[in-house]
């Protein structure tokens, strides 16, 4: 039910839901991994850590968990820490572009510019048809045409 409200916007009904099924069940790895996108969907980026972390508590190889806490640790300046996240989430899933992307992200804002390079062309890599990527990667002057 909560996804269903997610899925219509309706997000104050969606958190309702899901921390009503935690309330339950604390260790209800989806409903803390979902709860964290509504609410680093929501901005909320401190409160969408302390999910996200307690749901690699309980599953500690779910990739999109990983990639998802960098995304919010980037957010919230804490790019080292974001770096980490990442880097888990390609041991856990090593053809995982979307991670690769976040990686050159948080690596090109620590100006570790050949590593973000690396980072986005292994993320062109697997998935070339991404225009995302490429424009990165030529807005830093070393992408495909």
């Amino acid at each position: 039910m909560a996804r269903w409200y997610g899925n219509r916007n309706r997000l104050d009904l969606a958190e309702e839901h899901y921390r009503a099924a935690l309330a339950i069940n604390p260790e209800h790895e989806s409903s803390l991994y979902n709860l964290g996108n509504l609410l680093a969907h929501e901005g909320r980026y401190e409160e969408a850590v302390t999910q996200y972390r307690a749901a690699l508590q309980i599953n500690p190889e779910k990739a999109d968990a990983h990639n998802n806490l960098g995304f919010v640790l980037h957010k919230l300046d804490r790019t080292n820490e974001a770096i980490a996240e990442y880097e888990r989430a390609l041991l856990c899933q090593p053809d995982y572009p979307d991670a690769y992307y976040n990686l050159g992200n948080a690596l090109a804002a620590e100006h570790e510019m050949d590593a973000a390079l690396r980072a986005y062309q292994r993320a062109l890599h697997l998935a070339p048809d991404s225009e995302r990527i490429r424009n990165r990667l030529r807005s830093l002057g070393a992408g495909p045409n």
